[in-house]
């Protein structure tokens, strides 16, 4: 649907995929050394006390040895990339390990909201250019730890990868929240044009522990759906079903969602049912005309719904609900001035 909203190139002005090409040989010098780093950080995620062990030569990179601590758990992996005339072949292995218990975290560790204390994976692959390698990545990936907030929610992920022909996908997804449940799967296909696909179920999922805190500086209202640009140029089809949502000040009893994005059209579409009765369906659609302004309808058809609470404007508005459709359509280039167009 991005690709819609965009100024796209056509088909004969496509530059050749950067995944076409070929990977260079790793001639390296005779070399082996150490990498010392004392803290690396990502946001409020970090792990301390990073070393690497590794060795070059004429046939690629060997890692022998990459540890790193986190706030739960210890990390200990092992890899490399052999490179030749006829394309690579990597391997990597990692296994995080529960570190001793402790009453509080270490300052390093204070503003972390994931605690990882064990987990598994293991990664294998060969080609000779960058998509014959991601095609050909199998493994397997395991982890376990919490995501702390106001209290510890218990959180484990499994997956597997597949080593599909002309497919890199993650089969066997099973990730488990508190409660709460997510299975499904996702591949990405394709040599010239990529497509990205996704089929994802879940039940009882209470997410109320990935809230921020409140901006008060934030006006009421929906922010710009600026996910729809995620990716360009790789199609997608898309598809979310889940029952039993709690997010905020939301329940719903059953929601779906489904995107599907081409080089000349995409949709998406919602549907949620609330806990109270209350229905909302939801439709974009975006069609790309070359070298014209993307035409965007959106409809929005509403049964008994609560509109002021989808749009935080529930303070001091008595309690009501609402029926009927809304129908805007726009022309623009990019998402925010079709959105800004919208009548």
């Amino acid at each position: 649907l991005a690709h819609a909203y965009g100024d796209s190139p056509g088909a004969s002005d496509a530059p050749q995929s950067p995944l076409a090409a070929a990977l260079p040989q790793l001639d390296l010098p005779l070399h082996s050394g150490s990498i010392v780093i004392d803290e690396i950080r990502l946001a409020d995620e970090g792990v301390t006390n990073s070393t690497v062990d590794f060795s070059t030569g004429p046939g690629g990179i060997n890692i022998s040895s990459l540890s790193a601590q986190g706030p739960a758990g210890k990390l200990l992996a092992k890899g490399g990339v052999d490179s030749s005339t006829t394309g690579w072949k990597v391997n990597f292995i990692a296994d995080i390990t529960a570190t001793q218990a402790k009453q509080s975290l270490a300052p390093g560790y204070l503003d972390a909201d994931w605690l990882w204390h064990s987990g598994h994976a293991e990664l294998a692959g060969e080609g000779t250019n960058w998509g014959s390698l991601l095609d050909s990545l199998r493994g397997e990936l395991s982890l376990a730890g919490s995501h702390r907030g106001k209290a510890n929610t218990p959180v484990t992920v499994r997956a597997l990868l597949d080593s599909g022909t002309d497919t890199f996908a993650l089969d066997s997804i099973d990730i488990k929240i508190g409660g709460g449940h997510i299975t499904g799967t996702a591949a990405l296909t394709g040599k010239q044009q990529r497509r990205l696909s996704a089929d994802i179920k879940a039940r009882d999922l209470n997410l109320d522990f990935l809230q921020a805190a409140p901006d008060k500086a934030a006006k009421p209202g929906m922010v710009m759906p600026e996910f729809f640009d995620a990716l360009p140029g790789v199609e997608l089809d898309w598809k979310l079903d889940v029952s039993s949502l709690t997010f905020g000040d939301f329940f719903f009893k059953h929601a779906s969602t489904s995107l599907v994005r081409g080089s000349e059209h995409g949709k998406f579409t919602a549907r949620a049912t609330g806990g109270d009765g209350g229905s909302l369906d939801l439709e974009i659609d975006g069609a790309y005309l070359p070298d014209k302004p993307t035409e965007v309808t959106l409809r929005a058809d509403f049964t008994r719904f609560d509109i002021p609470r989808l749009f935080r404007q529930t303070t001091g508005i008595i309690d009501s609900r609402t029926s009927g459709t809304i129908k805007f359509s726009s022309q623009g280039h990019g998402v925010d001035q079709v959105f800004s167009r919208m009548q």
